[in-house]
């Protein structure tokens, strides 16, 4: 014979037990011949971004966190109007991650429902909204999936798509929210001992910039071949029309939003 009562934030079974056998739960205890097992709701502390951000970046995880350590985890992140984005979800105690395999839109508002389950059997559904910050002219996103690319925005509308090599294993290109700083027609390193045209930096010594060339000034063309792969020493390389393309078209200034 099974009871089921709700009190403030606990629900309570009962279970009658003839033999008074107890089994795990999250409080247990013995009234006449029934064992009563307690499992308190789970409950949410704190999101990332918190409900009703504004100016949220273009790239970032969203993270709840719960009073209890988190069992199972599931997320939908959409726009208000549109369909929602593909991604990770993994879990790190008391917290769920959700991990987006694409950038957000900028000056747009996103919904996350999260549905969360403790390893105490508590369950919890969250639901916050929040809206990144607006980018005006074009802005540059960097994808270093399986494979590299790089996408021209204005505003919201896509211009130009290109393939792109990012860094290899152990010369990674940095992740994160990046501004164009200067540029130039030409480079070469002595350190490497090669070159490349049409460079824009982007952060420190990393630049956007051509396939590189070697000391004849010849494009080293196994280099070519690995466009759309891990294979620079950390900045992004790009064919020599695409390079050219960003250089006469992107200004200084422009946002840059590189993620995995």
């Amino acid at each position: 014979m099974l009871f089921f009562l709700s009190r403030r934030r606990m629900n309570l079974y009962g279970l009658i037990l003839g033999l008074g056998i107890l089994f795990g739960g999250a409080g247990i205890w013995m009234r006449g011949g029934a064992a009563w097992v307690a499992t308190r709701s789970l409950q949410v502390l704190a999101t990332a971004p918190a409900d009703g951000a504004q100016d949220v970046p273009l790239y970032t995880e969203i993270r709840v966190r719960a009073d209890a350590p988190i069992k199972k985890a599931r997320f939908e992140v959409a726009p208000l109007t549109g369909k929602g984005l593909p991604g990770k979800v993994i879990v790190e105690g008391e917290a769920a991650v959700f991990i987006p395999h694409e950038h957000f839109l900028p000056g747009t508002g996103y919904q996350v429902r999260c549905w969360l389950q403790s390893r105490g059997g508590g369950e919890r559904e969250e639901c916050f909204w929040f809206a990144t910050r607006r980018v005006t002219g074009k802005w540059i996103a960097v994808r270093l999936g399986k494979i590299h690319t790089v996408t021209v925005y204005e505003g919201r509308m896509p211009v130009r798509l290109m393939l792109a090599s990012g860094g290899r294993p152990g010369r990674e290109t940095p992740r994160g929210t990046f501004a164009i700083q200067d540029r130039g027609q030409s480079f070469w390193s002595s350190r490497f001992q090669e070159g490349a045209l049409w460079w824009m930096r982007f952060h420190r010594e990393f630049l956007f910039h051509s396939v590189p060339r070697d000391e004849a000034w010849l494009v080293k063309e196994e280099e070519h071949a690995k466009l759309g792969l891990p294979a620079s020493h950390g900045c992004i390389r790009l064919s020599d029309q695409d390079a050219r393309w960003l250089y006469e078209n992107v200004p200084d200034g422009a946002l840059v939003v590189i993620y995995p």
